[in-house]
């Protein structure tokens, strides 16, 4: 049996400065599931929502003993079972990614013939990996792209996803973009070298990945170059990209640790600083956001899929250094749950209602959620 946290939808109004803010969710659930094939415990591991079947995709991660893995796990989301695919189709036996953590990934939902989950690079068993694969939904099965272009650097932990166009026709020759900066790779002495976030990335993939035909192309752009505002380089952070309009995003991050410590990620070396930059504008740069939630390592930032909140993002899980602090009471004893407006550049701290039949009854700090 395992089990997994949801956060439920209630809507709450919060005023701050005047400035009146209505956000979702407010509750978290522990869910409980079962099956004989249930995922390991796993840190860092690629994740998408499979709508076709209903089903929770996890591919990779490190486990609790920090191996690697190399497997799918699918969660079926109305019997709450654990299954796996067997990931193999008559061209191509057995065909999936090698095991790794740390991967960008992000959904590939332009049509019925390209529906799935990408994954790009991560840590692997030799270091840092480029090669970008895709789920198929529709047949369950691992495709490798060949890729092309201006080819970024192999690199694990960076800021990048997948931003998949708000369309639904049968045209062949729509593009999914997906957004990539930052990272680490790893040096010849197995030692960690944090990438610069002066180089943003952007892969479009178009093409038809069916059982019975395969026809992707994935071509990489070195699309913008945002040196007016440096960034140290970081590792650990959490990342996430909003899309705004076709083909363009948001992209943010959230804490880490920066410069020379981030060769060896932990709790003590934890950031506490935000930064946005949007791919739209004519010159990109990475824009602070004011401080409010804990410094912290391994947290997840996601943007909010509800419409009536376009614009919000919120940043849950991490760990922080400060253990002795309030902050960090409301990280381990109530899930706290950050909201950040992105049009008003400020943060909303919510401290969400629990289980009252789980225990503990909201999730522990974690890191590699």
């Amino acid at each position: 049996m395992g089990f997994l946290y949801c956060c439920l939808s209630v809507f709450v109004l919060f005023t701050a400065s005047s400035i009146a803010q209505s956000v979702p969710p407010l509750q978290w659930i522990r869910v409980k599931t079962t099956g004989t094939t249930a995922s390991p415990a796993l840190a860092y591991a690629a994740a998408g929502y499979d709508a076709l079947n209903n089903q929770l995709v996890i591919f990779g991660g490190e486990t609790a003993g920090g191996l690697l893995e190399g497997n799918t796990h699918l969660l079926n989301l109305d019997s709450l079972t654990w299954t796996s695919p067997s990931t193999s189709t008559p061209q191509n036996p057995a065909l999936k990614p090698p095991a790794r953590s740390h991967s960008s990934y992000g959904h590939d939902i332009i049509a019925s013939y390209r529906n799935g989950l990408i994954v790009y690079g991560g840590k692997g068993q030799q270091g840092a990996l480029s090669d970008v694969w895709e789920y198929a939904f529709n047949g369950q099965f691992w495709y490798n792209l060949t890729v092309r272009g201006d080819i970024p650097s192999p690199r694990f932990g960076a800021v990048g996803g997948g931003d998949p166009p708000s369309v639904d026709n049968s045209a062949s020759d729509l593009l999914t973009t997906f957004w990539l900066t930052g990272g680490a790779n790893t040096a010849n002495d197995g030692s960690y070298q944090p990438v610069e976030y002066d180089n943003i990335y952007r892969l479009q993939i178009g093409g038809t990945i069916a059982q019975n035909y395969k026809d992707a192309t994935a071509t990489w752009t070195r699309f913008a170059n945002p040196s007016a505002s440096r960034l140290n380089p970081r590792l650990a952070q959490a990342g996430m990209v909003m899309r705004t309009t076709e083909g363009s995003a948001k992209l943010g991050l959230y804490g880490g640790c920066e410069g020379d410590s981030a060769s060896h990620a932990t709790v003590s070396c934890a950031q506490q600083d935000a930064h946005v930059l949007s791919t739209s504008d004519s010159n990109p740069v990475w824009s602070s956001i004011s401080k409010c939630p804990s410094a912290r390592i391994g947290a997840v930032l996601v943007p909010t899929l509800n419409h009536l909140f376009g614009d919000m993002a919120f940043l849950v899980l991490g760990i922080s250094p400060n253990s002795n602090t309030t902050d960090a009471a409301r990280l381990n004893k109530r899930g706290e749950v950050d909201v950040l407006s992105l049009s008003q550049g400020t943060w909303i701290r919510v401290l969400p209602s629990c289980d009252p039949l789980s225990d503990p009854p909201c999730p522990v700090p974690r890191e590699g959620a």
